[in-house]
Protein backbone atom coordinates (compact mmCIF):
# COMPACT_ATOMS: atom_id res chain seq x y z
CA UNK A 1 0.00 0.00 0.00
CA UNK A 2 2.95 2.23 0.14
CA UNK A 3 3.40 5.28 -2.06
CA UNK A 4 7.02 5.89 -2.57
CA UNK A 5 9.82 5.30 -2.53
CA UNK A 6 10.73 6.15 1.17
CA UNK A 7 7.66 4.35 2.29
CA UNK A 8 8.52 1.63 0.43
CA UNK A 9 12.02 1.50 2.22
CA UNK A 10 11.54 1.96 5.53
CA UNK A 11 9.03 -1.11 5.24
CA UNK A 12 12.20 -2.71 4.05
CA UNK A 13 14.24 -1.56 6.84
CA UNK A 14 11.45 -2.61 9.66
CA UNK A 15 11.42 -6.09 7.78
CA UNK A 16 15.17 -6.40 7.96
CA UNK A 17 15.31 -5.61 11.71
CA UNK A 18 13.12 -8.45 11.72
CA UNK A 19 16.47 -11.16 10.73
CA UNK A 20 19.51 -8.33 11.73
CA UNK A 21 20.72 -5.44 14.19
CA UNK A 22 22.13 -3.09 11.05
CA UNK A 23 20.31 -2.69 8.24
CA UNK A 24 21.09 0.01 5.34
CA UNK A 25 19.74 0.43 1.68
CA UNK A 26 21.42 2.36 -0.79
CA UNK A 27 20.11 3.51 -3.78
CA UNK A 28 21.50 3.56 -7.06
CA UNK A 29 22.54 6.39 -8.49
CA UNK A 30 24.86 7.08 -11.89
CA UNK A 31 27.47 8.07 -9.67
CA UNK A 32 27.22 4.84 -7.89
CA UNK A 33 25.70 3.16 -5.01
CA UNK A 34 24.47 6.28 -2.79
CA UNK A 35 23.65 5.71 1.37
CA UNK A 36 19.77 6.56 1.40
CA UNK A 37 18.62 5.47 5.12
CA UNK A 38 19.65 3.13 7.73
CA UNK A 39 18.55 2.02 11.39
CA UNK A 40 20.13 4.00 14.06
CA UNK A 41 22.18 0.21 15.31
CA UNK A 42 23.68 0.77 11.85
CA UNK A 43 25.57 4.37 11.99
CA UNK A 44 23.64 7.96 11.58
CA UNK A 45 21.83 8.53 8.78
CA UNK A 46 23.52 11.87 7.62
CA UNK A 47 26.61 9.95 8.00
CA UNK A 48 25.02 7.08 5.83
CA UNK A 49 23.74 9.53 3.23
CA UNK A 50 27.69 11.03 2.85
CA UNK A 51 28.79 7.50 1.21
CA UNK A 52 29.33 6.83 -2.42
CA UNK A 53 30.24 3.77 -3.47
CA UNK A 54 31.07 4.47 -7.74
CA UNK A 55 29.46 1.66 -9.89
CA UNK A 56 32.48 1.22 -11.57
CA UNK A 57 34.39 -0.37 -8.04
CA UNK A 58 34.30 -4.06 -7.06
CA UNK A 59 31.98 -3.64 -3.86
CA UNK A 60 29.89 -5.47 -2.25
CA UNK A 61 27.01 -3.69 -3.63
CA UNK A 62 28.64 -4.82 -7.40
CA UNK A 63 28.69 -8.59 -6.05
CA UNK A 64 25.22 -8.45 -4.92
CA UNK A 65 24.16 -6.94 -8.25
CA UNK A 66 25.63 -9.41 -10.74
CA UNK A 67 25.16 -12.28 -8.40
CA UNK A 68 22.04 -11.71 -6.33
CA UNK A 69 23.04 -11.62 -3.02
CA UNK A 70 26.59 -11.28 -1.40
CA UNK A 71 27.23 -12.78 1.82
CA UNK A 72 30.56 -12.51 3.28
CA UNK A 73 33.04 -9.56 5.01
CA UNK A 74 32.99 -6.04 4.12
CA UNK A 75 36.70 -5.44 1.94
CA UNK A 76 39.29 -3.30 3.63
CA UNK A 77 39.76 -0.95 0.99
CA UNK A 78 38.88 2.12 -0.50
CA UNK A 79 35.68 1.55 -1.87
CA UNK A 80 34.69 0.42 1.81
CA UNK A 81 36.41 2.87 4.11
CA UNK A 82 34.04 5.12 4.08
CA UNK A 83 30.80 2.34 4.86
CA UNK A 84 33.13 0.51 7.45
CA UNK A 85 33.41 3.44 9.11
CA UNK A 86 29.81 4.29 9.65
CA UNK A 87 29.21 0.88 10.57
CA UNK A 88 31.56 0.63 12.97
CA UNK A 89 32.73 -2.18 12.10
CA UNK A 90 31.23 -5.26 10.35
CA UNK A 91 30.96 -9.26 11.10
CA UNK A 92 32.23 -11.52 8.70
CA UNK A 93 28.80 -12.31 7.40
CA UNK A 94 27.32 -8.88 6.17
CA UNK A 95 24.32 -9.56 4.05
CA UNK A 96 23.39 -7.31 0.30
CA UNK A 97 20.60 -8.47 -1.40
CA UNK A 98 19.65 -6.31 -4.75
CA UNK A 99 16.11 -4.77 -5.06
CA UNK A 100 15.52 -5.19 -8.99
CA UNK A 101 12.98 -3.30 -10.63
CA UNK A 102 12.36 -5.41 -14.44
CA UNK A 103 15.68 -6.52 -13.80
CA UNK A 104 17.74 -3.73 -12.84
CA UNK A 105 19.31 -3.22 -9.37
CA UNK A 106 17.50 0.08 -8.22
CA UNK A 107 18.54 -0.19 -4.40
CA UNK A 108 20.89 -2.41 -2.17
CA UNK A 109 19.78 -3.81 1.22
CA UNK A 110 23.20 -3.98 3.54
CA UNK A 111 22.29 -6.32 6.63
CA UNK A 112 24.75 -7.38 9.82
CA UNK A 113 24.44 -8.69 12.60
CA UNK A 114 21.90 -11.62 12.19
CA UNK A 115 20.94 -14.18 14.08
CA UNK A 116 20.68 -17.20 11.61
CA UNK A 117 22.45 -16.47 8.20
CA UNK A 118 20.11 -18.64 6.15
CA UNK A 119 17.18 -17.51 7.73
CA UNK A 120 18.09 -13.44 7.03
CA UNK A 121 19.49 -13.85 3.98
CA UNK A 122 16.20 -15.56 2.70
CA UNK A 123 14.09 -13.25 4.63
CA UNK A 124 15.64 -10.11 2.70
CA UNK A 125 15.53 -11.89 -0.66
CA UNK A 126 11.75 -11.69 -0.13
CA UNK A 127 11.80 -8.13 0.96
CA UNK A 128 13.68 -7.52 -1.76
CA UNK A 129 11.24 -8.78 -3.94
CA UNK A 130 8.13 -7.49 -2.32
CA UNK A 131 10.15 -4.09 -2.41
CA UNK A 132 10.57 -4.44 -6.39
CA UNK A 133 6.81 -5.06 -6.98
CA UNK A 134 6.29 -2.34 -4.95
CA UNK A 135 8.68 0.23 -6.80
CA UNK A 136 7.22 -1.31 -10.50
CA UNK A 137 3.57 -0.41 -8.81
CA UNK A 138 4.48 3.09 -7.86
CA UNK A 139 6.04 3.78 -11.63
CA UNK A 140 2.80 2.56 -13.10
CA UNK A 141 0.77 4.88 -11.03
CA UNK A 142 2.51 7.41 -11.91
CA UNK A 143 1.97 7.49 -15.49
Amino acid sequence: AARSRDEVLELVLSGGRMVARKVAVFAVKRAGYVGWMCTPEFGQRAALQSILVPLESVSVFDEAARNGLYLGPVWRDDAHTQLLHVMGGASRDVAAVPIRVHGRTVVVIVADEHGDTMLATRRLEELARAAGEAFGRIAQLRR
